[in-house]
Parts: structure tokens; sequence; C-alpha cells
């Protein structure tokens, strides 16, 4: 990416990019497989948050390399985080071996055959349905705290906040809540999740001051960091574990989709209702 020169290089990139690095359903399988399982929970909510946790200092430091070393300054930085990353997973871990397996049992299922087994595509819905929600209003929301501020000076800073702040909620409860999933179980959990962040949704459009939408960020921030780690290891529990990657990996597309989709669908409705 340093060596881009034109805009259409820099997408290009970033295309392949996304398609090469996602390692999150890698990570998540590793880690449920070297997790005790009754401890699963626990163990995803901790990978999450520091995934989290990264998506908050990120920034922050390519802003600082950017101001002091130059903008494709960022790109080197970030290559050798990426490389240090790929240095500690591949000497500091260790993956379980599999168990013998004979004929058909080691295939992986297809994708068809786990959209079949219920559990799952209950579970892929609802993360698309909930990366599409909580992402159709966020390119509505320097307006919205505008309005609300009364004025565009200081918005920019104030739509920052608001929007870190469900980041930092989820680095802060995303274990902790993993692990009491373990204890009442990943459905439930899941269940009730889904349910308070369609209510705090619902207040948002109720809310009359920027100091409203903070406070119910943070709340659905609490919400998220319980739907990532009991969504990822009620998959586990569910789909046989020659396919958990398959099916993690599989998860983490659909949410993608919500991701990609939730701001033109809400810049859709905003248009034209």
């Amino acid at each position: 990416m340093p060596f881009a020169r034109r805009p259409e290089h820099l997408l290009l990139l970033r295309v392949v990019q996304g398609a090469l690095t996602g390692t999150l359903a890698a990570n998540t399988v590793l880690v449920a497989g070297v997790a005790p399982p009754e401890s699963t929970g626990a163990a995803i909510g901790l990978l999450y948050s520091m995934s989290h946790a990264g998506m908050i200092v990120g920034p922050l430091v390519g802003g600082i390399v950017a101001d002091s070393l130059g903008f494709r300054a960022v790109f080197w930085t970030a290559a050798a985080l990426a490389l240090g990353a790929a240095l500690l997973i591949g000497f500091f871990t260790e993956q379980p071996a599999p168990g013998p397996r004979k004929g058909r049992e080691k295939r992986p299922l297809s994708f068809r055959a786990l959209f079949a087994i219920g559990g799952f595509s209950v579970v892929a819905l609802a993360l698309f349905q909930m990366a599409l929600a909580t992402n159709s209003a966020k390119p509505l929301f320097p307006l919205f705290i505008a309005e609300m501020h009364g004025g565009s000076e200081g918005a920019s800073t104030l739509t920052g906040l608001v929007m870190g702040a469900t980041a930092g909620a989820a680095v802060a409860c995303t274990g902790l809540l993993g692990r009491l999933s373990d204890r009442w179980g990943y459905r439930n959990m899941l269940a009730l999740a889904t349910f308070l962040s369609s209510v705090l949704l619902c207040l948002h459009a109720a809310a009359t001051a920027v100091a409203h939408l903070f406070v119910l960020r943070v709340l659905l921030g609490f919400c998220m960091a319980a739907i990532q780690p009991s969504a990822a290891a009620l998959v586990r529990s569910l789909v046989p574990a020659r396919s958990i990657g398959t099916a993690l990996g599989l998860m983490q597309s659909v949410r993608a989709a919500g991701h990609a989709l939730g701001p033109v669908f809400g810049g859709y409705l905003a248009g034209h209702i």
C-alpha cells in the first residue's frame, strides 16, 4: 500500500487485504480448540475484547504516525504489526491435533449443509440482522448529533465520543459477559442481548440530547459484548468439529454483509421515509 500512486491501486489492495485477512474466524477456532468446553464463552469473549481494543487504539496510533512521519508510514507500521502477529501465532501457539477420521468425516460440511442445521441458520440470520441494525444509523450520526448540539462546532468530537462509546463498553465487558454466558447458557444470553439491543435502538429515536445517545451507545456496547462470544460458542456447540472453521468463517461473512449493507439501508430509509 505505501507504493500505491492512484486511488484505484489502493482500492484494489484493500479488496485483496479484505479477502486474505479474515483472521478472526481462524483465531476463534484456535481459541475454541484450546479452551475447556465449559469456558468457551469466556475465552472467545477475551479474544473479541482484544479485537475491539485494537479497533480503538489503531486509529489513535495511525493518526500519531501520520502526523509524525507521513501517511505512507502508517502502512509500514501496520505491516510491521501484522508481521509481529503472524510471528506470535506461528511460534507461540499450539493447535490441538485432530482425532482420526475416516471417509466422509474427513470433509467439512458444505455451506448448504451448514445452513440446514437449524440452530446455525438462526444464529447467522440473527447476526446479520444485528449488524444491519447497528450500522444503519452510522452515516446519520454526525447530522443527528450536530442537530442536537445546536451547530457543527465541536460536533465531530462529540460524534467520535458517542461512536467510540460502543467499542469501549465492548472492550470492558466482552470477557466478563462471555464468562457469564458459560454459566447461564449461550442461547439464553444471545436471546436476552438481542432483545435488549432492539429496545435500545428504539430508544435512540427518542433521544433529545447528546448525553442520552452516549448512554444508549454504552448500553448497546454491553449488548454487543454479550452477543459475539455467545454466538460463536453456540455455533461451536451446534456444528461438527470438522466444520467449525467453515461455520465461524461463514458467520463472520454474514456479519460483514450486515456491516456493509447497514449504512446503505439506513441512508435509503432516511432519504425516502
